[in-house]
């Protein structure tokens, strides 16, 4: 049998988004781990204006990108919540088909690599509408109880405790990796290039020529006066530094652009990419559920377009286990325009891949999360760049980068040892899969 024996797409339940309404929104997370709620937001935030209504035992996914497992089963929690019209959703015959069934088969990463197969497109994009999607990608002819039978193997499997294990393993070396950035930006990782190099211009004179930097830029027109921050209080301080180091604020150090609040009117179904909270991730900007304006629109808003190596941060309130989501900009990323509460940080003379470094850190991200903002969905562009920066000297700035680099390498090995038990893990599934799809002797 086909997906489109036990499915029927779900038409015509969607409502007209109210500006002054607040609603939850709903996602599909990667690689089989589901539907979740995202996000709480007022209706003058939503960019498009339409969104469908989830009800439970739904299959949705994205319609644009059918790759990487972006699939999900809905449950009662997620009930009333909305769903952006790039996904598609469709009702689950439960005479036919156990909901539990389909959300186990879609996080075998075997049968979320067989859709990506059947799909179409550039490199970049895998691409199968909804019908087709309902009509090629095949199933075993099962009743539900086969079905159970089939869920109840692989949960055999999760019990040997192998798939535990690995998340154990990640989760220690995302530990790992935060350690590694809070003693670079503590400057205990360059205690010896210190020593090594006594002569270094000071981090005080780097500020200087910094603020006359910035001071060319207001002359030249090329850059806003700005309001002069606050001096940093000992209050603030959350950790000593280095001799030759200052502390400042990230606004000292930096320019910013909030994004523009193009209107719900001018979006298109393609063109120009819009930059939204939803698009920025962890390093990089996720375009699995995006906006547009026409192209033809591009040059009325040069001073809104990204650049390769632009740093963008969402203004999305962060969530003290999940860290700020910040990103750069890369080639494959252009052209884009930025929207309305993202975040363009340009840093003045210094290194910008040491502040992109900063923003990942756990210091950076408690210094924009006082327990006083719990409850409010956003952070204002005026919190960020009043953050506490550890301003190294310029050139140890680029000796501590090759050092975190370095010792990320020695990560990057171990994230190649744990992919290694993920795909141990994959051929005990795959090997479930084998047996439970053979046709009967």
């Amino acid at each position: 049998m086909t997906l489109g024996d036990i499915l029927v797409l779900r038409k015509g339940n969607s409502i007209e988004i109210q500006d002054a309404e607040t609603y939850r929104i709903s996602g599909i997370q990667n690689c089989g781990k589901g539907v979740v709620v995202r996000r709480e937001v007022k209706g003058s935030e939503l960019t498009m204006r339409q969104y469908q209504v989830i009800e439970p035992n739904q299959l949705m996914w994205c319609k644009v990108d059918t790759k990487n497992g972006a699939f999900g089963v809905t449950h009662p929690e997620h009930a009333g919540t909305l769903a952006s019209p790039n996904t598609a959703l469709a009702d689950i015959n439960l005479e036919k088909a156990d909901p539990k069934f389909l959300e186990t088969l879609f996080r075998v990463p075997s049968f979320a690599d067989y859709i990506t197969k059947l799909s179409s497109g550039t490199t970049n994009r895998k691409y199968l509408t909804p019908p087709e999607l309902l009509r090629l990608v095949s199933l075993p002819d099962w009743d539900t109880k086969q079905q159970r039978a089939f869920v109840h193997k692989l949960r055999q499997i999760e019990d040997y405790g192998l798939a535990k294990e690995i998340t154990h393993q990640e989760t220690l070396l995302a530990k790992l990796q935060q350690a590694i950035l809070q003693e670079a930006i503590q400057g205990k990782l360059t205690a010896d290039w210190r020593a090594a190099h006594p002569q270094a211009e000071p981090a005080r004179q780097l500020l200087h020529r910094i603020q006359a930097e910035k001071a060319r830029l207001i002359a030249a027109k090329k850059l806003r006066p700005e309001k002069p921050l606050p001096k940093i209080t000992p209050a603030e301080i959350p950790f000593e530094i280095p001799k030759g180091w200052e502390w400042c604020r990230l606004g000292d150090v930096s320019t910013y652009l909030n994004g523009y609040a193009f209107q719900s009117q001018w979006f298109a179904p393609d063109g120009i990419r819009l930059v939204r909270n939803a698009n920025v991730s962890h390093g990089f900007l996720d375009w699995s559920d995006s906006a547009y304006i026409p192209a033809k629109r591009l040059s009325e808003f040069d001073d809104f377009q990204l650049r390769e190596g632009d740093i963008v941060l969402s203004l999305d309130r962060p969530i003290i286990s999940t860290g700020l989501k910040a990103a750069r900009v890369g080639p494959a990323d252009l052209p884009a325009l930025l929207l309305q509460r993202v975040l363009r940080i340009e840093p003045v003379l210094i290194s910008s891949e040491f502040m992109f470094k900063w923003l990942f850190s756990a210091l950076f991200l408690g210094s924009i999360n006082p327990g006083r903002s719990i409850g409010v969905p956003h952070v204002s562009h005026k919190e960020v760049m009043s953050a506490p920066f550890p301003l190294p000297p310029l050139a140890e700035q680029a000796a501590i980068v090759a050092r975190v680099e370095a010792l990320i390498t020695t990560c990057r090995l171990l994230e190649a040892e744990i992919e290694h038990a993920r795909t141990h893990s994959a051929h005990l599934l795959q090997a479930v899969l084998k047996e439970a799809f053979a046709p009967a002797a």
